[in-house]
């Protein structure tokens, strides 16, 4: 029932060079740590800085690259890029949008967006660039795809959606 003498000895040895191994490996990590830290803390205005700078960053990637897509701007354009046949043809069908759509939009009684995000299909990727201009009195959409270093329209007309 009991294990023999030597093999728990074994057992015994392991364990603790199995705890001594993980404690290095920690003290290594915390001297990696320390590395970074020692000179960011002789420095607060360095800290400071680092920390705008991080934030300032992330603000504008938002701003700049994710907000656009909460539009009914964006909506409108990516479904009629998916109904295109050009962009079918050249993507193959269940087309997606990619996580950020870098551009401008600006909405009132006009609205005016220019954008290009990655789309990608079954057949591969490219951008799409959009102009979508809209007021009262009319509209426009114009949409190109960029492909392995070409360039087609894939629309040029009005918005089908307001």
């Amino acid at each position: 029932m009991h294990k023999d003498p030597l093999e728990a000895e074994r057992d015994f040895r392991q364990r603790i060079e199995r705890a001594a191994e993980s404690r290095r490996q920690s003290q290594r990590s915390r001297q990696w740590l320390r590395t970074i830290a020692r000179p960011l803390f002789k420095r607060p205005g360095l800290v400071l800085l680092l920390v705008v700078l991080v934030g300032l960053g992330s603000f504008l990637i938002l701003i700049f690259g994710v907000v656009i897509k909460w539009t009914d701007a964006y909506a409108c354009t990516l479904d009629e890029a998916r109904r295109s046949p050009v962009l079918i043809a050249e993507l193959g069908e269940s087309i997606e949008a990619g996580f950020f759509a870098w551009g401008h939009w600006e909405k009132g009684t006009v609205t005016q967006a220019g954008f290009r995000t990655s789309v990608a299909g079954p057949k591969g990727e490219g951008t799409l660039r959009v102009q979508l201009y809209s007021s009262p009195i009319g509209s426009s959409l114009r949409m190109e795809l960029e492909k392995d270093g070409r360039t087609q329209q894939v629309y040029s007309g009005p918005t089908q959606c307001r």
